[in-house]
C-alpha cells in the first residue's frame, strides 16, 4: 500500500491525525454530556500501520464508552505486563495530563513526548522498565544542552533548571503510572529509578506581592505596582480591561485564578454579600465564604451580567475574536490565556525577567497585607484557606511591618506597663551614680 493511500485511509478515520513532528498516528477520543460542558479529552499514539489504525479506531470506541459510563478509560497499552515507554506517555496523558484545565495539559503532553524521543532512540518498542538512573542523568545534560528556552538579544536561551525539572517531572509521572497499573514490569520486585531534580536556588521571598512604598513623611507614593498595572490595563483596551478585573478579584479575596475560573453564579450571593468557594474547585479542598468588598461587588456585577444558576461566572462580555470562540460567541478566558495577557502587561512594567511575578501575587499581596493590617494570624489561615496555620506563617516574613511592633505592643500588656514603671524609676535614679564614677 502506498504512502497516499494510507493518508487516505487516515482521512477518512474520525478522530485520527498523523502527528507532524514524528509521523505516528495519533488518536483523540472525546465526549461531552451536553453542548454547555467541557469536553472529556483521552489520547493515544502509535507507529503508522493499518494494523495500529484498526486497533486505533477500536481504542477510541472502547474509551468512548468508558467516559460516557463514568468507568476507566481502557489502558492504550498492549496486553504485555511491561509498558512500552511510549504506552506510558500514553496513560500518563489518559490519567493525568489530559484531564488537567490549565496550561499544563499542552506543556505535559510536549515534555512527556520529549522523553518519548529521547529514550526509544533506535528502539522504539523500549520497555518502560529499563530506563535506568544514569539514562536519566544522561537525558537531563540533553536537556542542559537544549536552546529551547526564552529568546533573548535575538538568541534562544538554554533551559532554566526549573523547566529541566518539568521535564523530569512528566518523565517521572510515566514511571508512577507504570506502577499504578501494575506495568511497570514483569520483575515484582523492581523499583523505579530516582529522578535527579535539580535543587533550585530560589530566592528568600518566592512569595511575590505588587509591591507598594512610600515616603511616611511626605506621604509620596515610591512605588505602587497595583496602580501601574492597571494603568497599562486601560491602555490596552478591552480585553486588558477585563484583565484587571480579574487581577481586582484576586487581590481583594485572595482566590486562585483555578478556582475564579471554576466559579459558578450561584456561588454568588449579593443579597449576604458572600461569595462561596466549594472544597472541589479550589486546591486545598477547603470549602469557605469569603464576604464581598464594594470593589469586588462591580467586578462580579460585570461577570454575573444578569446571568444565573449553574453557568460559569467568568465568561467575558467582549464579542468573539478567534474563529473557535465564535462558537460560544464571546472571548473566552482560561488558564493560559490570563498568563500571556499578565506577562504581556508586566513586560511593559519593565518586570519580564521578574519569574516570580505572576497572577498568584494578587493571593501573595492580599494574605500580606491583611498580615501587615494586624489581623489575627488564624483568621487569615481560615480566610485564605489554608490546612496548615503553618503555610499561613510563612508569610510574616514577607515585608509584615506589623511584626516590628511587636516589642511595642508587648509594652502595652496591663502587666508589662506596671513593670516597666518600676524599671523606669530605677534606671532614673542610678543613672546618676553611674556618671559620677566615670
Amino acid at each position: 500500500m502506498t504512502d497516499k493511500n494510507f493518508e487516505a485511509h487516515v482521512k477518512q478515520t474520525k478522530g485520527c491525525t498523523i502527528r507532524n513532528d514524528n509521523g505516528r498516528l495519533q488518536f483523540e477520543a472525546k465526549w461531552r454530556k451536553s453542548s454547555t460542558d467541557k469536553y472529556q479529552r483521552r489520547y493515544n499514539s502509535y507507529e503508522p500501520t493499518i494494523e495500529n489504525l484498526l486497533k486505533g479506531v477500536e481504542w477510541r470506541e472502547r474509551t468512548i464508552e468508558a467516559l460516557k459510563l463514568g468507568t476507566a478509560v481502557p489502558a492504550a497499552g498492549a496486553a504485555d505486563k511491561c509498558f512500552s515507554i511510549t504506552e506510558a506517555y500514553n496513560q500518563a496523558d489518559n490519567d493525568k495530563w489530559s484531564k488537567n484545565d490549565s496550561n499544563w495539559r499542552t506543556i505535559a503532553t510536549h515534555h512527556g513526548w520529549s522523553a518519548v524521543q529521547w529514550f526509544t532512540k533506535g528502539n522504539p518498542e523500549r520497555k518502560i522498565d529499563t530506563v535506568t538512573y544514569s539514562d536519566i542523568i544522561e537525558y537531563r545534560n540533553d536537556l542542559d544542552n537544549r536552546r529551547e528556552g526564552r529568546v533573548k538579544h535575538g538568541v534562544k536561551e538554554k533551559l532554566s533548571k526549573g523547566t529541566i525539572n518539568k521535564y523530569l517531572r512528566c518523565l517521572e509521572s510515566m514511571l508512577k503510572v507504570s506502577v499504578k497499573h501494575g506495568r511497570f514490569s514483569a520483575d515484582a520486585t523492581k523499583q523505579i529509578p530516582e529522578i535527579p531534580f535539580y535543587k533550585e536556588n530560589k530566592s528568600a521571598n518566592t512569595r511575590r506581592c505588587f509591591e507598594f512604598d512610600f515616603d511616611p513623611e511626605t506621604k509620596e507614593i515610591i512605588r505602587d505596582e497595583e496602580g501601574e498595572f492597571y494603568q497599562w490595563c486601560v491602555s490596552y483596551g478591552e480585553q486588558y480591561l477585563e484583565l484587571k478585573k480579574l487581577v481586582q478579584l484576586g487581590m481583594y479575596t485572595g482566590i486562585r485564578i483555578g478556582a475564579i475560573l471554576k466559579l459558578k453564579v450561584s456561588d454568588i450571593n449579593f443579597r449576604r454579600g458572600t461569595i462561596s468557594i466549594r472544597k472541589e474547585i479550589d486546591k486545598t479542598d477547603l470549602a469557605r465564604v469569603i464576604k464581598i468588598s464594594p470593589v469586588v461587588r462591580d467586578v462580579l456585577k460585570y461577570f454575573v451580567n444578569n446571568r444565573v444558576g449553574k453557568q460559569p461566572l467568568i465568561v467575558s462580555r467582549i464579542d468573539a475574536i478567534l474563529n473557535r470562540e465564535k462558537k460560544v460567541g464571546s472571548f473566552q478566558w482560561n488558564h493560559s490565556k490570563v498568563d500571556r495577557y499578565f506577562k504581556k502587561i508586566k513586560t511593559r512594567m519593565g518586570l519580564e525577567d521578574d519569574v516570580d511575578f505572576t497572577f498568584h501575587s494578587t493571593r501573595h499581596t492580599a494574605i500580606t497585607r491583611l498580615l501587615e493590617n494586624g489581623t489575627p494570624i488564624h483568621l487569615v489561615k481560615a480566610w485564605a484557606g489554608h490546612t496548615n496555620i503553618s503555610t499561613t506563617e510563612n508569610y510574616i516574613t514577607t515585608n509584615v511591618s506589623h511584626v516590628d511592633q511587636l516589642s511595642n505592643r508587648l509594652l502595652e500588656h496591663p502587666a508589662s506597663i506596671v513593670n516597666s514603671k518600676q524599671l523606669e524609676t530605677e534606671a532614673e535614679t542610678t543613672a546618676p551614680l553611674l556618671v559620677g564614677r566615670g
